[in-house]
């Protein structure tokens, strides 16, 4: 396991590629601190597997799935947002108000002037 060798960069062109080496191979591990894990890795997955004869796993993957989906979106809108606001910050429309890099606000200058009158 020690010269184990993830795999090779190869030119291709104008830039560099990783080309993984196969993985299907005996592996001979020589650290007992490593084999050690393994084994309470291995009983810990049998633990589980004694849980799936209760619990309907279809379901319970679909609802780890739904949550890091909603994660996701919620992250993808963040970054929307901050876009959007970026870009009507360049067109002047939004004027950022605090001068901090954090909780930062913005204010939209003819639409207070109205307030302002």
């Amino acid at each position: 396991m020690k010269a184990f060798k993830s795999g090779h960069y190869q030119e291709q062109g104008y830039y560099k590629s990783f080309q993984p080496n196969g993985i299907n191979r005996h592996w001979a591990i020589s650290d007992m601190d490593v084999l050690k894990l393994l084994t309470l890795a291995d009983r810990q997955i049998g633990r589980l597997d004694m849980y799936s004869e209760y619990v309907n796993i279809v379901l319970f993957i679909q609802m780890h799935i739904a949550k890091e989906a909603t994660q996701s979106s919620r992250i993808e809108g963040t970054q929307t947002a901050y876009r959007l606001i970026e870009e009507l910050e360049k067109l002047g429309i939004l004027v950022e108000v605090t001068g901090s890099q954090r909780k930062r606000l913005y204010a939209f200058e003819e639409y207070l002037n109205i307030f302002s009158k």
